[in-house]
């Protein structure tokens, strides 16, 4: 992320969980922390985050939803979802739905989050690159479609006019 520091939203409403990650995290990253949902949506409409770690489980909502609605206020930015369930459906669904990783708070580490942190955002950025790519293909195919109808629609004309000679 050319040189500066990578921000990461915290929205976790356990603070011995909050204080936990933000020690993970403090080496390479600066967390800003929201142990709401509505705080973090806040922090979000002032802008400058890279990256979000949300638990799905907050007073105000549960499980995947709480997901949606983030994803809906920050739909270009890596979510990677931290939670209490080790539910690999929840966690395919999640993916499915956009989540760059899910992530059970047992099984974290100091190597596994920065790590996890570090991928969500550049496969993010790829997501993004290719989605563009995908868009100016499209534009182009339309523009040979049209060309190709027009040139047979010239054709056609052509051929009427050899006709009436």
């Amino acid at each position: 992320m050319s040189g500066k520091a990578i921000k990461v939203l915290l929205i976790e409403d356990n603070l011995r969980d909050a204080r936990i990650l933000c020690d993970m995290l403090s080496q390479e990253f600066e967390v800003e922390h929201a142990d709401c949902l509505l705080e973090g949506l806040k922090y979000l409409a002032k802008g400058g985050i890279d990256v979000i770690l949300l638990d799905l489980f907050l007073p105000e909502s549960k499980g995947l939803p709480t997901f949606v609605k983030v994803q809906s206020k920050a739909p270009k930015l890596p979510i990677v979802i931290l939670s209490g369930l080790d539910d690999e459906a929840i966690a395919i669904e999640a993916v499915q739905k956009g989540a760059q990783e899910y992530l059970v708070k047992r099984h974290l580490n100091i190597h596994l989050l920065p790590r996890s942190l570090n991928y969500a955002i550049d496969h993010k950025w790829m997501e993004e690159k290719l989605k563009e790519k995908v868009a100016e293909l499209e534009k182009f195919t339309e523009i040979a479609v049209v060309r190709e109808l027009k040139m047979a629609e010239m054709e056609k004309e052509i051929e009427s006019l050899k006709g009436e000679n």
